[in-house]
């Protein structure tokens, strides 16, 4: 019995360890990115008049900063306590899940905006991405909406057991995104050998569509897995993603503000034509 006892309590203290360990890694590292990005972000964002692409990056960086204090706060100090009742479990991960959410679309809406403008707002380009948000954005509601009242949490506050549906709604996620970066690959390749202004902007909307979608994918493709397999520190993972979806955002954002040169093009927004006739005209 005594080695028992003594068993769970390394245990118990392992895994608040191990979740304090992640939230500092993950409000750290964007703390950091916030203030190395700070030079960029206040010539290109905050000297610009209120858009949606503002309102996006501000949102991605300033909402994840925001719960990923809120989140770190949690951690040490009410989520460190032993048994932790249940609604308390659940109300901690309805928070996470729904800030990850609301960032994540924040994110889609960003990549799906650029996609839009590389097809010269083409109608039923339109429709199509729109389609495709709102699947996705009903998936991951209904599927938090289903599983979060069943969800089974320990003693430290994390799941017992992770719902399949939770891998669905992940490969949905994945199989969007890989829409999303496919049509900007297509786009990309028929520019060709085209030059000027436009081709650079469709290049750098080809290379941050790709590292978004392979970094939401390796990390997808590891955690996924691992929530199934291991069984422990499965939502703590989301501090993680939550740092990962603010990094992402916030340098696509910042990388086509750049590209664009916004003291000579005051009026540009992210859904800006990309065409090769309104580029030829502006720069040639």
């Amino acid at each position: 019995m005594p080695s028992e006892v003594l068993q769970h309590s390394f245990s118990f203290l392992e895994s608040i360890a191990a979740r304090k360990g992640l939230s500092y890694i993950a409000l750290t590292s964007l703390v950091w990115e916030s203030i190395i990005t700070f030079p960029d972000e206040y010539d290109r964002i905050w000297k610009v008049e209120l858009r949606l692409t503002k309102s996006l990056y501000l949102f991605i960086r300033y909402f994840a900063l925001t719960a990923q204090i809120v989140n770190h706060f949690l951690n040490m100090h009410f989520l460190s306590m032993p048994y932790i009742r249940q609604c308390h479990c659940r109300s901690w991960f309805g928070f996470q899940s729904m800030s990850v959410q609301l960032l994540y679309n924040a994110l889609e809406i960003v990549l799906m905006m650029r996609v839009y403008a590389l097809y010269d707002r083409s109608f039923t380009t339109g429709i199509l991405l729109m389609t495709l948000f709102i699947a996705e954005f009903g998936v991951m509601t209904v599927v938090w909406a289903l599983v979060i009242r069943s969800f089974q949490f320990g003693p430290t506050c994390l799941l017992a057991k992770t719902p399949w549906m939770i891998g669905f709604m992940n490969t949905v996620v994945l199989v969007i995104q890989a829409i999303v970066w496919g049509m900007t690959a297509w786009k990309s390749s028929n520019y060709g050998g085209k030059g000027g202004k436009g081709i650079c902007l469709v290049r750098i909307a080809h290379r941050d569509g790709a590292a978004a979608w392979i970094a939401m994918t390796v990390f997808f493709a590891v955690v996924t897995p691992y929530t199934y397999l291991v069984k422990v520190l499965t939502h703590s993972m989301f501090s993680l993603v939550m740092t990962l979806i603010s990094f992402v955002g916030g340098r696509i954002i910042l990388n086509i503000q750049d590209a664009q040169n916004i003291e000579e093009i005051p009026e540009f927004e992210l859904s800006t034509v990309f065409s090769e006739d309104s580029t030829q005209e502006n720069f040639h």
